[in-house]
């Protein structure tokens, strides 16, 4: 949390990761890297993928979809400027019913992991082709912040559920 995953964690999972000889993918925030380039110049060395992580730390569903689509690019960007190599995968964890078309919008994002509704990845069909990856929140830090998680299908409906809409965020 906060200044500890810049100043020690981050450090200390890639040399973890660098010992094994192993290759990781990074989540990356683009306001993250903006304020700690060093970590997107050692990530792009090292060889690991740095992903799409929005702009900043900011639940989607109640933002517009231009100021969303204006933080998509501004991150795709400020990866590539940090890490020399654009994304090609997502995933902004705090997604809108507009997120995945957004993503897909760009033309050059592979792959997105906005999905809790498989343990597969699988193809979306129409253009251009699309990879979703679905994320798990049991190997993720959420299930400190919700130690119980979801005690219903509805209590995880609900979480899912747009706001400004009858859809499911899927």
């Amino acid at each position: 949390m906060y200044e500890y995953g810049s100043r020690a964690g981050v450090w200390r999972i890639l040399r973890l990761f660098s010992e094994r000889e192993l290759t990781l993918t990074a989540f990356a925030a683009g306001r993250a890297l903006e304020l700690n380039p060093e970590i997107g110049r050692v990530l792009a060395e090292a060889g690991h993928e740095v992903a799409g992580h929005g702009y900043r730390w900011l639940d989607y569903r109640n933002i517009p979809e231009d100021e969303e689509r204006r933080h998509i690019v501004l991150t795709i960007e400020t990866i590539e400027r940090h890490c020399g190599l654009r994304p090609v995968g997502w995933y902004t964890g705090r997604g809108s019913c507009n997120t995945r078309r957004l993503v897909r919008e760009t033309g050059e994002l592979l792959y997105s992991s906005d999905a809790y509704n498989d343990d597969l990845p699988y193809w979306l069909d129409g253009s251009p082709p699309h990879l979703v990856i679905p994320y798990t929140l049991v190997n993720n830090d959420v299930r400190y912040l919700l130690p119980n998680g979801f005690a219903s299908g509805d209590d995880f409906f609900r979480s899912r559920l747009c706001e400004n809409s009858k859809s499911v965020f899927l």
